[in-house]
């Protein structure tokens, strides 16, 4: 007969790997008692059993007795036989039709309760257990574990255990795709597990051996268990692996993807042509099904000899979803943002010259799991072609750490800007200083400009000689001269006794250009906009409250770094995006570079209001 224990360790893992976060912040309010029982459903068979079910008793104090109430006799003798372990018995149903009933549990004098609910089988709705064959032998032929997944609803999934060797002992986990896939190994995974154990085995109050083998270890088939799942439009993994009464990993972790709408494994054939010229690549792909998405990408051949394509590919399609949960996506979006359908023409700009890569094509789950063959078209970039590119670089408003920038071109080929130092290149001739400011960037491709740009440059040392530099790049490499032009920083001044001459004008609903005349031009300052009615105090308050944030989230370590960051030098007429329909003023206060200080008082510009939308 299998009880409780095949569904409720899996679910209680599942909580544990799953929805256990640390949470920030902090009460002076005492926490009221609760408690969390790990499935609010305990099945079993027709027989009469002797059942437990797990429950988290949360901020309950040292002494506590529980109270148990049933409407049904054939539920009977409840008793807390280990801190946070329900045991009871069932009798024998010698009905045909199922039964259930529900349990409430109270605590003795403290205000908070829970229930579950007893499902128990029908006589004739279970088949007898066939008698055990010691001698029956394991197929090798077998997978190790077969893992099946029943079915998925909006908030379970069912699923079936089957290992080839019935009497090996083992464990089941629940865990989401991208916490399993952050492990750099199946080893890493099942350590993770056991500290969950070790933690569980500590909070009810058992040795850690005996909690695996009470709670843990199971063997022989695993049927139609249904677990709950908070949200299954994220992908997870239902995971099996081999472990012994010493907590010794005995098998790899094998798993099996589930998620509502997941499409699972389907064979699909791709033909792929590459037309290569120098680093640009056109792929041509046409897939065997039209209706299916695939993905298409191109790798460095060193980087998929070294990791496989498979494990590169989903390793990077996670990382695409990581980065785009961050910014609110959800997977599937993400995903259909990057996969095609049908017969398509991709453009590549490779990174290196004369070097082997690797184009490859598969299907895609909505939620981002590889569920084809992958098929792969090797292809050799081609020797980098030099440009006639003839690039202009123009500095103006030349500051303490700040210069605006203006660079011409001849024609739209990619180059690249730096401006640093002029000591940093004493000695090196036009070639070494290419090669250096190559070698400093990683992921320098993503720095590449076209055409003609201006900007501000921020961040310079005062009082220091600079080179604004420039040069063609394509694929790794220069594909010009390189360009430069120098320039000096001023020196700073003291901002204690700068004053300030604020108007605002061509205002409309939207923006005002503002105006500041600083007095003097190298000393630091802040500026922004205010409400009208907003007064000094409530104004210091904002700011200091946008500095405190900033540097709190690790962005800033001190007041003056942030104020270098967002403050200004000099004189200036600037647009200024606004709200319509509202009254506001323009304030100006000078800052100390030490320590971020105010060092005037506030200035402010006569009041103005911008017009309503109607």
């Amino acid at each position: 007969m299998k009880t409780l224990f095949s569904i409720i360790r899996h679910v209680g893992l599942a909580l544990s790997v799953i929805f256990c976060f640390p949470l920030s912040g902090c009460t002076e309010e005492k926490p009221l008692p609760s408690m969390v029982f790990d499935y609010p459903e305990i099945s079993t068979s027709a027989e009469a059993s002797a059942l437990e079910i797990h429950v988290r008793l949360e901020n309950f104090p040292d002494e506590y007795e529980l109270k148990f109430s049933c409407p049904d006799e054939w539920v009977w003798g409840f008793k807390e036989s280990e801190k946070g372990i329900i045991s009871f018995n069932t009798d024998a149903n010698e009905a045909e039709e199922p039964r259930e009933t529900e349990v409430t549990v109270t605590a003795d004098g403290l205000e908070c309760h829970g229930s579950f609910t007893v499902l128990q089988a029908g006589k004739d709705m279970e088949e007898p257990d066939e008698p055990d064959d010691p001698d029956e032998p394991v197929d090798p032929d077998a997978p190790v574990f077969e893992i099946i997944i029943d079915g998925v609803s909006s908030s379970t999934v069912s699923y079936s255990i089957v290992p080839r060797d019935k009497e090996m002992t083992y464990m089941v986990m629940v865990a989401e795709r991208l916490y399993f896939d952050s492990f750099e190994s199946d080893e890493a995974f099942f350590n993770d597990c056991l500290d969950l154990f070790r933690d569980y085995a500590a909070e009810y109050g058992m040795d850690f051996y005996d909690y695996l083998m009470k709670h843990v270890l199971q063997s022989g088939d695993d049927m139609d268990n249904e677990m709950f799942v908070m949200e299954t439009k994220t992908v997870r993994y239902v995971c099996a692996n081999g472990i012994d009464e010493s907590g010794t990993m005995t098998t790899p972790v094998y798993k099996e993807p589930f998620a509502e709408g997941y499409e699972g494994f389907k064979e699909m054939d791709f033909d792929i042509q590459c037309d290569v010229d120098g680093v640009e690549v056109e792929m041509t792909v046409v897939p065997s099904d039209d209706g299916r998405r695939y993905y298409v990408d191109a790798v460095e051949k060193s980087i998929v000899d070294y990791y496989g394509i498979e494990t590169y590919m989903q390793e990077k399609i996670n990382q695409l979803i990581a980065i785009g949960e961050i910014f609110g996506e959800t997977a599937d979006e993400i995903i259909a943002e990057r996969v095609s359908y049908g017969r398509q023409v991709f453009s590549f700009s490779m990174e290196k010259s004369s070097t082997e890569y690797v184009g490859c094509a598969f299907s895609v789950e909505p939620y981002g799991i590889i569920n084809s063959n992958i098929v792969t078209k090797e292809f050799e970039t081609g020797e980098i072609q030099g440009s006639d590119n003839v690039i202009s670089i123009e500095m103006s408003a030349v500051n303490v750490n700040s210069a605006h920038y203006k660079v011409t071109t001849s024609n739209d080929d990619g180059y690249l800007i730096f401006f640093e130092p002029a000591s940093s290149f004493e000695g090196m001739d036009d070639s070494e200083i290419i090669s250096r400011l190559i070698e400093s960037k990683p992921n320098i491709d993503y720095y590449v400009i076209y055409g003609d740009t201006e900007d501000d440059v921020k961040g310079l040392d005062a009082d220091t000689e600079y080179l604004a530099l420039a040069f063609g790049y394509k694929g790794g490499e220069a594909t010009t001269e390189l360009f430069k032009t120098g320039f000096r920083t001023l020196s700073s001044s003291d901002s204690e006794g700068m004053t300030f001459e604020i108007s605002v004008s061509n205002i409309t609903k939207f923006s005002a250009d503002v105006t500041i005349v600083a007095d003097p031009e190298t000393a630091l300052y802040y500026w922004k906009e205010a409400l009208a009615d907003a007064s000094e105090e409530e104004i210091r308050a904002s700011i200091d409250e946008a500095v405190e944030q900033e540097i709190w989230s690790g962005f800033f370590d001190t007041r003056a770094e942030y104020f270098l960051e967002y403050g200004t030098r000099g004189s200036f007429t600037k647009y200024k995006d606004l709200y319509p329909g509202t009254k506001y003023k323009i304030f100006a206060v000078g800052i100390s570079e030490e320590t971020g200080d105010y060092t005037t008082e506030f200035y402010y510009s006569e009041q103005f209001e911008t017009p309503p939308v109607y």
